[in-house]
C-alpha cells in the first residue's frame, strides 16, 4: 500500500471510532435518564407516555446490544472500504436512535449533533 491509502485508512479508522464512542454515550444518556425516571417520577405515567417510552427503550437496548455485539467485530478487517461502511452505519444507526432518545431524554439533557 502506499502510505496515502495508509494515512486514509488511519483517519477513517479513527472516524469510526469517534463514532462509535458518540453513539455508546448517547445510549449511555439514555440509560442514566431512564434511571432517574424510575427514581424520580413525580407521577404515574399515563398508558400512552409509557408505551412511547417502552417503545423507545426497547429501539435503544436493540440499537446498543446491535452496536457492541455486531458493529464491533466489523472492525475487521482492516481495509479502507470496511470502515468507510462501517462509519455510514454508525451514522444511521445513531439518525434511527435519536429521536427515541430525545424523547426519553425528555429535554432534560442534550445530544450532540456531532
Amino acid at each position: 500500500m502506499d502510505p496515502d491509502s495508509d494515512f486514509e485508512i488511519e483517519c477513517t479508522y479513527d472516524d469510526v471510532l469517534r463514532k462509535i464512542g458518540r453513539n455508546l454515550l448517547l445510549f449511555q444518556q439514555a440509560e442514566l435518564q431512564l434511571r432517574s425516571l424510575t427514581i424520580l417520577q413525580p407521577r404515574r405515567p399515563t398508558e400512552k407516555d409509557a408505551a412511547e417510552l417502552r417503545e423507545a427503550l426497547v429501539l435503544v437496548v436493540e440499537e446498543r446490544s446491535h452496536l457492541v455485539h455486531d458493529s464491533l467485530s466489523e472492525l475487521m478487517p482492516d481495509t479502507l472500504e470496511n470502515y468507510r461502511s462501517l462509519a455510514r452505519n454508525l451514522d444511521r444507526q445513531r439518525e434511527k436512535i435519536l429521536p427515541s432518545i430525545k424523547r426519553l431524554l425528555g429535554g432534560g439533557m442534550t445530544v450532540s449533533n456531532s
